[in-house]
């Protein structure tokens, strides 16, 4: 995350717990409907910031070469090295 979207998304939760308001929680819908704005950009700026990080993660993955959900996925290179044949018969 960029140091600019931290500083946002800990401002969005101050906002949010500290009794300051723009618009007093007294004024009993329009109170809530500020609080509940500024949640909404936190979540998004934090939903933003995962999407970024999981592309960047995955991107960063070598490919396994097996389906994820095969029964033989991940040992392969496991399989190759040591010279036994575990394929289902």
């Amino acid at each position: 995350m960029a140091w600019g979207e931290k500083i946002l998304g800990v401002l969005a939760l101050a906002y949010v717990l500290l009794p300051i308001d723009l618009v007093p929680d007294l004024i009993p819908v329009v109170g809530w409907l500020d609080d509940a704005g500024i949640l909404a950009v936190g979540i998004l700026l934090l939903l933003r910031a995962f999407g970024r990080y999981r592309r960047r993660v995955g991107a960063a993955r070598p490919p396994t070469g097996t389906a994820a959900g095969s029964p033989n996925a991940g040992s392969r290179g496991l399989v190759e090295s040591v010279g036994v044949d575990v394929t289902p018969k």
